[in-house]
């Protein structure tokens, strides 16, 4: 090899503004306050397949019409919040379409 790199060089990952959940993984987490009235910015989303590949559509107000949906699917109420993610020590935009997610934030939320 040559001595362009060293031989245990890595590209080193950027960061990113979101976060994933990863499955068999724990992910230490802090929901933080936005400062505004409403601290979960809620949309409506569902997926457009008329491309080759499906493409996400979003709005602040429930669809009324959703050309291009699969048969069968319907569009998700999307909750976003600012978290705190301990692990990278940097603010991250997380979203939670799925329901048993926000059942246990609210069961959090509700509970003195």
């Amino acid at each position: 090899m040559s001595d362009f790199l060293p031989e245990d060089y890595e590209i080193p990952k950027s960061p990113s503004n979101y976060t994933k959940f990863v499955e068999d993984e724990t992910l230490r987490i802090r929901i933080l306050p936005s400062g505004m009235d409403n601290d979960v910015v809620r949309c409506y989303e569902y997926f457009d397949n008329r491309g080759e590949k499906a493409k996400p559509v979003r709005s602040t107000k429930e669809f009324e019409t959703t050309p291009g949906i699969r048969e069968g699917d319907r569009q998700k109420e999307v909750w976003n919040f600012k978290i705190w993610n301990y692990e990278l020590e940097q603010v991250q935009i997380r979203s939670v379409p799925q329901m048993s997610i926000k059942e246990a934030i609210m069961g959090y939320f509700k509970d003195e």
